[in-house]
Formats: structure tokens, C-alpha cells, sequence
């Protein structure tokens, strides 16, 4: 074992550092346990400006009684989230029509599920996913529909050093303004990738919203649980060295336990399944540190930790992907990675066979084997360069004294 796993609770500390004292204001304001009439006019107009940031400005401006300073921004809001559901409707009767499912997640998803009016989930985007096999597919129709593709990954221009461990997990589609996000997996480290098998679970387990006759799907409020704490860990905590915080992330899933009957022992079982039972017992415990106790939170709990209420010997950082040479198959090991050096981790571990067709943009009938070995001179030329940066380091540090 590279490095000894640390608590969940650990992990969680961490997190909690990073809420100040206006997020911890503004969940209250949230749950109508502080009076927006008690607080003083200064403080009323900065907490409207701050929650544009943490993305619950529609909600405040309600409970602020719509203040007329305030009121072009929710017109603003309420306009691009029509636009956006405009573009959702389109892109899934494109892509239904070519026998590609669409699943709706995150923002859109859970604007038209938890909340008392759609409009109050503000997004940048809108997230969708189609099954791994047929993103290309799905791509190249929905371009043939207008929509650019902007790849960042797959761009001309070098990627800055704090994202050299990401593998494209998404396209970037455009039109215009309007950015949707076409999804084909779950993670964006190369250290860390589930397979088709994996993510196919999410249509087995859906639920329609919004109007019947858009044909708009999302995963089930158990599933997105999961899935929000997977997005929670992968994109905003570990995606740089840099901490994400914004409040709308621990209100979502507040408002989906509140808003359903939420089956514990299936959201333990999803969990499982991605191999995140840590990610979401430090979801719960963001939630329940700004919002309060969650209902059965203590069931919930011991079924998520199998039993080990504690929970102390769950892996709290990536499942990672190393290379075992037994029939050539890449087995799967949990080791916790995120505190090595990102050279180190470079260097000592190859995606998963998916994760290759990812960051190489590969047909399913490409041969990968070639990019294995591409990866490899890749790994020594990143060594190399991280060796003679050190070694000059050092040298001049000498020099110097």
C-alpha cells in the first residue's frame, strides 16, 4: 500500500474548512431559520450578491421578497433557463429519434424534480449522458444539428499542469451561448474510470420530469444521491489542488431527501456499485452540517458502511486503475492516490482500456494496444522532464549557497 487511507471524517474536516460564515448564514436563511427582515440592509445586499456565487440567488430573492435591485437578474435567469430547457427537449427528441437513450443529470434534472419552481436551480449548463458505445454517434448528429464541438482536452493548445491527470469524460456541445455537456462517464481522472457495464445501471433505474410530452429522464432520486456525491469528489474537490465550495451542491441533495422517501438500503447498494460509499457518507455529513439532520440519517449510515457505522476502513481518495499483465487484462486495484505527487501518478498508472478510448477520442473498433505504448514513452517523457526539474532544483539551490 502506497499511502495509508485516511478517515472519512479526516476528509470531511477538510471540506468543512472551506464553509465560511456566509454560507453558513445563507443555509439558514434557506431553511427560514433566520429572518431575512432581522438582518440589516447591508447585510441583506451582500447575501443577494454572494448567492449568485454558491447558486441559490432564485431562492433568497423569493424568501427576500423579490427586491426590485435585484429583479434583472432573475429575469436573466429565468430567461437562459428556458433557453436551456429548449435545448434539452431538442437535443433528446434528436437523439431518441436515432435510437440513442438520453438521461438528464444534475441541474436540469433536479430543477424540475425538487424544486418549488424550475427557473430556482440556476445552471451553466446542462448535463446529459448517452450510453459509452454511441457517443460518437450521438456527437456527430447532434453537429449535424447545428450544435459545435469544443473539446478541451482534444484541443490544439497544451493543457495547463494542474489538469495533466484529466481524461475527457464529456464533449462540450454549443450552440451559440448555450453549452451542454454530452457525458458518456462518470469520472474525470484517468486514475479513475468505471466501465459501459458500470454506468449502464443508470438506465435500468429513471424516472420522468418536467412536461410528459418533452420526454425529459433523470436516474432516480437514490441514484442521484450517488451520483451527486461522484461529481462532488471528482470535479470540484480533486479535479485541481484548488477547493470548490458552492452551497447549491449540499442544497440539492437536501431538497431530494426531503422531497422523496428516499430508500436507504438502495442508495447503499448504488454505492457499492461505484465503489463510492466514502464519497457519499461525506456528502451526508456536508448536508447535515449546514442543513441539519437528515431523515433516518443514522440507518442510512450504517447501511451505506455496510454495517460499520464508524466507517474508518473505507478508502476515502481514488479508486485507481493498475496495470496487471495476467491475460493482458487491466485489473483493478483501490489504492488511495490523491496525496502522491502528480508525476508520480503520471508515471505509475495507465487507464482503464474505456478510459484509453476517452483521452485518445477512439472508435470502438480501433485498436488500442499502439496507444498503450504511446502512453508509455508518454510516462518517460513526463519522467524525464520532472527528473531534470528536480535535478536543476537542487543544483541551484547549491549554487546559491
Amino acid at each position: 500500500m502506497l499511502v495509508q487511507p485516511s478517515p472519512v471524517s479526516d476528509q470531511t474536516n477538510r471540506v468543512f474548512q472551506s464553509i465560511d460564515h456566509d454560507a453558513h448564514l445563507l443555509a439558514k436563511l434557506l431553511l427560514r431559520q433566520t429572518a431575512w427582515a432581522d438582518l440589516p440592509p447591508e447585510t441583506q445586499r451582500h447575501l443577494l450578491s454572494v448567492s449568485e456565487y454558491h447558486q441559490v440567488f432564485p431562492t433568497l430573492y423569493s424568501i427576500a421578497g423579490a427586491p426590485a435591485a435585484f429583479q434583472p437578474l432573475a429575469v436573466h435567469l429565468k430567461t437562459r433557463f428556458a433557453a436551456l430547457t429548449l435545448h434539452a427537449v431538442n437535443v433528446t427528441k434528436i437523439l431518441t429519434q436515432h435510437n440513442i437513450p438520453v438521461l438528464w443529470m444534475k441541474g436540469l434534472a433536479l430543477a424540475f424534480s425538487v424544486y418549488d419552481d424550475p427557473w430556482m436551480r440556476t445552471m451553466r449548463d446542462v448535463d446529459f449522458i448517452v450510453p459509452m458505445d454511441q457517443r460518437l454517434q450521438a456527437r456527430t448528429i447532434l453537429m449535424e444539428h447545428g450544435y459545435t464541438d469544443e473539446d478541451y482536452f482534444l484541443a490544439d493548445h497544451s493543457v495547463p499542469p494542474e489538469y495533466n491527470h484529466l481524461v475527457t469524460h464529456h464533449f462540450n456541445m454549443y450552440y451559440k451561448d448555450i453549452s451542454l455537456e454530452l457525458h458518456y462517464d462518470l469520472g474525470a481522472s484517468k486514475y479513475f474510470g468505471y466501465t459501459p457495464k458500470d454506468v449502464s445501471i443508470l438506465w435500468e433505474n429513471t424516472q420522468q420530469i418536467g412536461n410528459p410530452a418533452h420526454g425529459l429522464y433523470s436516474p432516480t432520486p437514490e441514484l442521484h444521491i450517488v451520483l451527486l456525491a461522484i461529481h462532488d469528489v471528482l470535479q470540484h474537490q480533486r479535479k485541481t489542488e484548488k477547493r470548490d465550495f458552492r452551497l447549491y451542491r449540499p442544497y440539492d441533495l437536501y431538497l431530494i431527501t426531503r422531497r422523496y422517501p428516499i430508500d436507504w438500503s438502495a442508495v447503499a447498494r448504488y454505492a457499492a456499485h461505484f465503489r463510492a460509499q466514502a464519497y457519499v457518507l461525506q456528502a451526508l455529513d456536508q448536508v447535515e452540517e449546514l442543513f441539519g439532520m437528515l431523515p433516518d440519517s443514522a440507518k442510512a449510515r450504517t447501511a451505506i458502511a455496510n454495517g460499520d457505522v464508524k466507517h474508518s476502513t473505507l478508502r476515502t481518495d481514488f479508486s485507481v486503475v493498475f496495470i496487471g499483465w495476467n491475460n493482458f487484462k487491466v485489473a483493478r486495484r483501490i489504492l488511495p492516490v490523491s496525496q502522491l505527487p502528480a508525476y508520480v501518478r503520471d508515471y505509475v498508472f495507465f487507464p482503464t482500456p474505456e478510459g484509453m478510448r476517452m483521452k485518445y477520442n477512439l472508435r470502438e473498433d480501433q485498436a488500442i494496444w499502439p496507444y498503450y505504448i504511446r502512453r508509455v514513452f508518454e510516462h518517460a517523457r513526463t519522467a524525464a522532464r520532472y527528473g531534470w526539474n528536480f535535478l536543476s532544483r537542487k543544483f541551484s539551490r547549491r549554487s546559491s549557497t
